[in-house]
């Protein structure tokens, strides 16, 4: 009998105990989604808190927001999503395919608007078929209480797939 438990034991070790999970791959990774800025006023954004206002009146690190343009008389609005930091702090911008890709503070930071409006320097591309991608970047943000997170943008559809929400991935690369 005791041989038994001992196979079945070894043998759950087998099955569950070498899994591996996506903790193992980034184990410090967080998750942040706005509320629709296309429609929605400006979301200030917190790592400290992982939480936005749109107030930004407490301590905020990353500004999402979009500029409306009309291009001519008669065409529709079109919305240019951006973010940007406090005119005070750094930020970096790093080509990387992914969050992960990204394990060192960068060496310089620059201050002011991260991306611009329109369709230079900015975090996404559109399709043909008018759908945002975001573009191979991860952000790293000095912010005020010496930390160095980075974040990339991995989404700017909500659950019904309506544009203008912005969901990121983020992590410390130093605390």
């Amino acid at each position: 009998m005791n041989k038994n438990v001992l196979v079945v034991v070894l043998a759950m070790f087998m099955i569950f105990g070498c899994e591996s999970t996506d903790d193992e791959k980034d184990p410090v990774a967080y998750s942040f989604t706005s509320g629709d800025i296309k429609t929605g006023p400006a979301e200030y954004f917190s790592f400290a808190t992982n939480n936005s206002d749109t107030l930004g009146t407490s301590s905020w690190d990353v500004k999402f927001t979009s500029v409306l343009v009309v291009p001519g008389p008669g065409a529709p609005t079109i919305a240019h999503p951006y973010f940007e930091g406090p005119a005070d702090l750094g930020f970096a911008r790093v080509d990387a395919a992914s969050l992960a890709d990204v394990v060192d503070v960068p060496g310089s930071f620059s201050t002011g608007v991260f991306t611009t409006v329109g369709f230079e320097d900015t975090w996404y591309t559109s399709t043909d078929a008018h759908i945002t991608e975001a573009l191979d970047y991860v952000y790293v943000v000095n912010t005020a209480d010496g930390k160095y997170p980075a974040f990339e943008v991995t989404n700017y559809y909500d659950a019904e797939g309506e544009s203008g929400t912005y969901t990121l991935s983020w992590k410390y690369l130093s605390e």
